[in-house]
């Protein structure tokens, strides 16, 4: 699933699901690690999300991420453009590890610019 190239020019995400201390960010370190995941994408990202989530701070990170140097804004219009014209026509793979909210609202703003890359771009959610 990972490394299928989408017919629709869309980002796939792809949770990985399970109790605490199960595995799940040791499973998606060894394939975000994998040669042929190395290949296939342009960018690898990772940020660690945590209990407190701030989509500022965790969009920044992206931004950080892709640039090597910190990006500061707390303005989430900024932030967002910003990462939409790094990740334009990019086929990248995030991963988003140890999301906790629960709050569909927030998963939609924080999507919002991932959506910009290429198809076949994916984004791996570890989770509870």
């Amino acid at each position: 699933m990972l490394l299928q190239s989408d017919r629709k020019p869309s980002v796939r995400v792809l949770p990985i699901l399970g109790e605490a201390c199960m595995g799940k960010t040791t499973v998606t370190q060894l394939v975000f690690n994998h040669e042929r995941v190395k290949v296939y994408f342009e960018l690898k990202l990772w940020v660690h999300v945590s209990h407190e989530f701030n989509i500022e701070r965790i969009t920044a990170s992206i931004i950080e991420s892709i640039e090597g140097s910190p990006f500061h804004s707390g303005n989430l219009n900024t932030l967002q453009t910003r990462l939409e014209k790094l990740l334009q026509g990019t086929r990248y793979l995030l991963v988003l590890d140890d999301y906790w909210r629960e709050s569909w609202h927030d998963w939609d703003k924080l999507k919002l610019p991932l959506l910009k890359g290429a198809g076949g771009s994916k984004i791996i959610v570890t989770t509870l």
